[in-house]
């Protein structure tokens, strides 16, 4: 292009324009790309995973509250790390389950599983869960029926009820063995 070309081409406002609009997102895509500051971020709801392969190889499962939520706090690049690239679903934090090895209650450690090089974890909102760890235990036991009404006996002394027939005649009770151990009766 010759010089009096350029000249009569930069004389053109709307070319002048559009060049200095293309030039400007240029270098705006390379500052937030290259150059941007790294910056923290919440991501609120992550989901703890509960790691169960040891308390499995002790026949122990989890009993009452087994899903747990927390906060997390990233630092990366801007773009990496806003709402619309990085989701709770993203997150990995485990509960470490290493010192489980008996039924009860165990204040498990929370870990964060990093699966990028985009970001790292700076803050969780809990450090540890409690989680009821048990055996599982199955038991069917005979109702005995008992009729009773606003906390009262219906039949009075004297009288008699009869064959009480009850729709089920035993009953299954599933859950932790501690507490199936307590059972006496069903009635």
């Amino acid at each position: 292009m010759t010089k009096g070309k350029l000249s009569k081409l930069l004389d053109n406002n709307k070319i002048v324009f559009a060049i200095s609009f293309l030039a400007a997102i240029a270098i705006w895509f390379y500052v937030v790309v290259n150059v941007s500051p790294e910056t923290t971020n919440t991501i609120k709801g992550v989901k703890v995973q509960i790691d169960n392969t040891i308390p499995s190889q002790f026949g122990l499962e989890v009993f009452g509250d087994s899903e747990f939520y927390v906060d997390v706090e990233v630092k990366g690049k801007k773009y990496l790390i806003s709402s619309q690239n990085l989701s709770a679903e993203d997150i990995v934090i485990v509960a470490q389950t290493n010192n489980v090895d008996s039924a009860g209650f165990r204040t498990l450690t929370l870990k964060p599983e990093v699966e990028s090089s985009n970001y790292t974890i700076t803050h969780i909102s809990q450090k540890s869960v409690d989680v009821y760890f048990d055996t599982p235990k199955t038991i069917q036991m005979v109702i005995e029926p008992e009729i009773i009404a606003n906390g009262f006996d219906i039949v009075k002394d004297g009288f008699n009820t009869g064959d009480v027939k009850l729709s089920e005649s035993a009953v299954t009770v599933t859950g932790p063995s501690t507490e199936i151990n307590k059972i006496t009766k069903a009635v």
